[in-house]
């Protein structure tokens, strides 16, 4: 699968200076006016991650691809056995409407959440998606999942702006 994606999408467009000339600006400012994509958290469904698992433990049935998740240990120490994945997301249709990476176990929240660009009119917080999980040739699921902020966080309910005040966190 070759993705692209351009900073626009990413949410990197308020980070741009526009105030001067610079290499790629015009590229840039026609991918701001037809931006296509945006960058969303998706909280995956706690029931399908479990199914994923338990494939694992039912005699007679094709188990689905191992999920792992990127631990601390290699993070720190620099042996990633990870690789940054990046799967295909649709709608309740079956449409393609963009990509999920990144994919982590938040032990915070108590969820797995990944970042996505999605179509923009499946940016809304509490749209429900489906992330397909599973190598090409094997057996495949699609991974119910809900639409969340960017940057992820659950406790800040008063979006009022891309500011986070981290006194409002709880601290469990």
């Amino acid at each position: 699968m070759k993705v692209v994606f351009n900073p626009i999408e990413c949410g990197l467009g308020k980070c741009i200076n526009w105030n001067h000339d610079f290499r790629g600006k015009a590229a840039l400012l026609e991918y701001k006016k037809n931006q296509k994509r945006d960058i969303v958290t998706l909280e995956w469904n706690a029931e399908d991650i479990i199914d994923v698992y338990a494939s694992n433990f039912r005699p007679g049935e094709e188990n689905y691809s191992p999920m792992d998740f990127p631990g601390p240990e290699s993070m720190l120490n620099g042996s990633a056995n990870w690789v940054l994945s990046t799967d295909y997301v649709y709608n309740k249709d079956g449409k393609e409407i963009g990509l999920s990476t990144s994919r982590t176990q938040s032990h915070y929240y108590r969820t797995v959440i990944s970042m996505a660009l999605l179509d923009l009119e499946y940016r809304d917080f509490g749209t429900e998606v489906y992330v397909l999980w599973g190598e090409v040739g094997s057996r495949q699921k699609k991974i119910r999942a809900k639409v969340s902020y960017y940057p992820y966080n659950r406790d800040n309910k008063d979006r009022t702006g891309d500011q986070v005040d981290v006194r409002s966190l709880s601290s469990r």
